[in-house]
């Protein structure tokens, strides 16, 4: 049996250490889902209730995601600006960062929506010292 082709490259695989992060909600102060279905979806009380659902086994969690997103009527573009001026990164994550550059420790984010990532602003062009995984989901007409 052959080992599963991966879609990326390996990515420093002579690096001792490597660290992965997700994105919403670990290095930022918000999830960017979350903060969009609170602010200008269904609302918090609604994705709350949705949640418990889930963890009772009263509904799957991809119907659950799907009505939460559904529940945000705007286009991608004011939805990024919305994150724009409301997420920011965790106030360690700069600090954490650099020390993974000081110790050649590579920092990847594994994340859903690079575009969405990148429309949180990071201070001295971070971005260009990290790589962000995602799978660039395909969206539908109405969909965040």
């Amino acid at each position: 049996m052959s080992a599963p082709t991966l879609t990326y490259p390996p990515l420093h695989k002579d690096a001792k250490f490597v660290i992965l992060s997700d994105w919403d909600g670990t290095i930022t102060n918000f999830d960017s889902n979350d903060y969009l279905t609170d602010n200008v979806g269904y609302g918090y009380e609604k994705r709350r209730a949705s949640n418990k659902e889930v963890l009772a086994g009263n509904k799957t969690f991809r119907d659950s995601f799907r009505e939460m997103l559904e529940s945000v009527h705007l286009p991608l573009d004011e939805c990024k600006e919305i994150l724009k001026k409301n997420i920011k990164l965790d106030t360690g994550f700069k600090d954490f960062f650099e020390w993974c550059k000081a110790n050649d420790v590579p920092f990847i984010i594994v994340s859903r929506y690079e575009s969405i990532n990148r429309s949180v602003p990071l201070p001295h062009g971070l971005y260009s010292h990290f790589c962000i995984v995602s799978r660039h989901a395909a969206r539908y007409p109405g969909s965040l």
